[in-house]
C-alpha cells in the first residue's frame, strides 16, 4: 500500500499538497473543540476518493485492499456510524 501511496503521490504532487491542507484544517478544528463542519468531512472523503483512484493507477494489486478498507469503514449517509460497542465487562 505503501508503495503504490507514494507511486500516486510522484505522480501527482498535488495530492500531497491537498492532503497536508486537509490534514492541518482537520488538526485546527479538533484543537477548537469544535467538531469538523460536514463540508470539511465531505472534502477530506472526497480527497480520500481521489488518492484511491491514484493508488489504484498506480498499482491495481491494492484495489481489493481498498475495497475491503472501505466497506470495513463505512458509514451511513448522514450517519456517523452508530453508537460506539459497549465497553468489555469488569473482571
Amino acid at each position: 500500500m505503501k508503495k503504490a501511496h507514494d507511486a500516486a503521490i510522484a505522480a501527482d504532487p498535488s495530492l500531497a499538497t491537498e492532503d497536508k491542507d486537509l490534514h492541518e484544517q482537520m488538526k485546527a478544528a479538533r484543537e477548537s473543540g469544535e467538531p469538523p463542519s460536514d463540508d470539511l468531512k465531505a472534502q477530506m472523503k472526497a480527497f480520500r476518493d481521489k488518492l484511491d483512484a491514484a493508488m489504484v493507477k498506480a498499482d491495481s494489486a491494492v484495489a481489493p485492499i481498498l475495497a475491503k478498507l472501505k466497506a470495513a469503514h463505512h458509514h451511513p449517509e448522514g450517519g456517523d456510524g452508530g453508537a460506539p460497542p459497549p465497553p468489555p465487562p469488569s473482571a
